[in-house]
């Protein structure tokens, strides 16, 4: 049985997303929190082709490094004001979360008028 990924396989991707940190300016820990986060996307996607997965990874990427402080501070609001959220943390989640969000509103957009409706009324 092969191992789903080898130890030079990680060892490139850490690199990678550190040189790309380096020469772009962003956090670490955001570039590794938004791909953990496209990774866990991928994971959980059903009935995508490859192609799709790969846009869907590198969008699901893109979103948790742009939204990570904005996630980060919005998880902060119910908690105490010793505990601080990384970057990381926001990255990770924004990653996972913007591409599922994403699909349930193009899902929605055939029926706009679904999303106004009150519940309860019809």
């Amino acid at each position: 049985m092969t191992e789903p990924i080898t130890g030079s396989a990680a060892s490139s991707t850490v690199f990678l997303l550190t040189v790309v940190g380096l020469f772009s300016g962003i956090q670490a820990e955001v570039l590794m929190g938004s791909f953990a986060g496209a990774v866990v996307f991928i994971m959980t996607a059903q009935k995508l082709s490859v192609l799709q997965k790969v846009v869907f990874f590198l969008t699901a990427f893109v979103a948790g490094c742009v939204a990570a402080k904005l996630v980060a501070d919005l998880i902060a609001i119910p908690l105490p004001a010793s505990i601080v959220v990384s970057e990381g943390i926001g990255a990770l989640i924004a990653g996972a979360i913007s591409m599922k969000l994403l699909q349930w509103l193009i899902a929605r957009a055939e029926h706009p008028e679904d999303l106004l409706k009150i519940r309860g009324k019809k």
